[in-house]
């Protein structure tokens, strides 16, 4: 028996060791990009709510094209976090020249695609109490009880960007 449990844990071990050795990823941490219509309005608004802008700068047409992220459009970006730590996970907004189509963002469901972004908060009440101060509209019911969804003591509230992109805040209520 005792032989069995030493292989199982070598087996477990290797296992593990083979997994971390296949990731190819630097940290944990997933940055992702958000198109805006006005990139002013954006930082003030993701500002009111709490992140802090990291870094500003822009983006060649020339190398927006050649990736094959635009079509030959030159991109500014304002690089956001929830700390101000240039390792945690950042919000890129982007704005571009010319009109672009908005996506049905309704409901999470009504597109294909990223809907929503979470940000996990310390007291969803001092965050509640944030948006009334800055004239931020919670959607629906907000703050949710999750406990119907097997949560203990965690609420849910949602909230539009100036672009309709929703924001979910995550967090107990001290």
């Amino acid at each position: 028996m005792k032989t069995l449990i030493t292989l199982l844990a070598f087996l477990s071990l290797s296992i593990l060791a083979r997994s971390e050795s296949e990731n190819n990823y630097v940290t944990g941490v997933i940055d992702y990009g958000i198109i805006v219509r006005d990139i002013e309005k954006s930082v003030s608004f993701y500002e009111s709510i709490g992140l802090v802008k990291i870094n500003q700068f822009g983006v060649p047409a020339k190398l927006t094209g050649d990736a094959g992220l635009t079509d030959y459009k030159a991109l500014d970006v304002v690089m956001m976090s929830a700390s101000g730590d240039d390792t945690d996970t950042k919000i890129k907004l982007m704005q571009l020249p010319g009109k672009h189509k908005k996506q049905d963002q309704t409901y999470i469901d009504s597109t294909f695609g990223m809907s929503y972004q979470t940000l996990f908060v310390k007291d969803i009440n001092a965050t509640v109490k944030t948006l009334k101060q800055n004239d931020i509209a919670i959607m629906a019911k907000g703050p949710v009880d999750l406990t119907s969804a097997g949560f203990t003591d965690v609420f849910l509230i949602l909230i539009r960007d100036p672009d309709g992109n929703i924001i979910e805040f995550v967090g107990p209520k001290l």
